[in-house]
């Protein structure tokens, strides 16, 4: 027995899935929620490396026998070029400068005012305990700037 194929009827008459408005307006919208969350971990990525490059200077800073203050000053300054616009830091010297990295890392440079630029400058060596307690304060300002975007 026969069965003419003119009599085959579709099950699911409904229209067939295909690309309407709605469905290319997700699309999309995943898209560009991917391309967003890429780019903010690509962000975050780079902001983590930058800090870390800075930490890892502040370790071989902190294992160099005896530090000195000319080296330690130099790490200051790079790591906040890193973080703030060189026209604030570039010209900062002295106790202006200790008073800036106080109030954006609320630490106590401050407190090494009196022997600052004699350490500087050479005229005062650097001592082991005052090495310690500006490494301390250089950590303390590394932890701060921690969550910041670099520049």
């Amino acid at each position: 027995m026969g069965f003419p194929l003119q009599q085959l009827r579709d099950i699911h008459e409904a229209p067939l899935p295909g690309a309407g408005p709605l469905d290319t307006a997700l699309w999309l919208l995943a898209a560009l929620g991917l391309a967003g969350g890429l780019l903010w971990l690509a962000l975050s990525l780079y902001r983590q490396r930058i800090w870390w490059r800075h930490y890892l200077r502040w370790r071989r800073l902190q294992r160099s026998d005896p530090p000195n203050a000319l080296a330690i000053n130099q790490f200051l300054k790079s790591l906040l070029l890193s973080y703030q616009p060189r026209q604030e830091i570039a010209a900062l010297t002295g106790q202006a400068w200790l008073l800036y990295l106080d109030r954006l890392g609320q630490t106590r440079f401050s407190q090494f005012g009196r022997h600052w630029e004699a350490w500087l400058y050479g005229q005062r060596p650097l001592g082991t305990q005052e090495a310690a307690a500006l490494l301390a304060q250089c950590h303390r300002l590394l932890l701060a700037l921690r969550r910041q975007t670099p520049c």
